[in-house]
């Protein structure tokens, strides 16, 4: 959580009340994730759905430029995640 958070404050330049809110949808995110992994065969629609509801909740906390660059950066991860998967 705490890596994420820094990536996101160095890309969006995210003031300190910007950083413990994101650093809390962070763990929050990564506890879910976590419970979901060990619940046995991981449900993949449900890990999507909480990607897009985190997405929206970290939308919430940002600017409209900062949403700006972070949707121009998640585009670009999921775009060199389907290279990799091909």
């Amino acid at each position: 959580a705490e890596a994420q958070t820094k990536s996101l404050t160095e890309s969006l330049q995210l003031n300190e009340e910007q950083q413990r809110q994101i650093y809390t949808l962070n763990l929050d995110r990564m506890k879910q994730m976590a419970d979901m992994r060990a619940s046995g065969t991981p449900d993949r629609e449900k890990m999507r759905a909480s990607m897009e509801a985190y997405n929206v909740s970290v939308n919430k906390v940002l600017t409209p430029e900062q949403q700006e660059i972070y949707k121009k950066e998640t585009e670009q991860r999921r775009q060199g995640e389907r290279r990799r998967n091909n």
